[in-house]
């Protein structure tokens, strides 16, 4: 249960941390450096 908990409030926090960042861009960024 409280391992559960935790998990949760992990990806909660790492959701949150990384809301602002544009995934998409950075993906076809590192594509490009082939």
């Amino acid at each position: 249960m409280i391992g559960s908990v935790g998990l949760f409030v992990v990806i909660s926090i790492a959701m949150y941390a990384t809301r602002n960042i544009d995934w998409y861009r950075l993906g076809k960024e590192q594509h490009n450096d082939k």
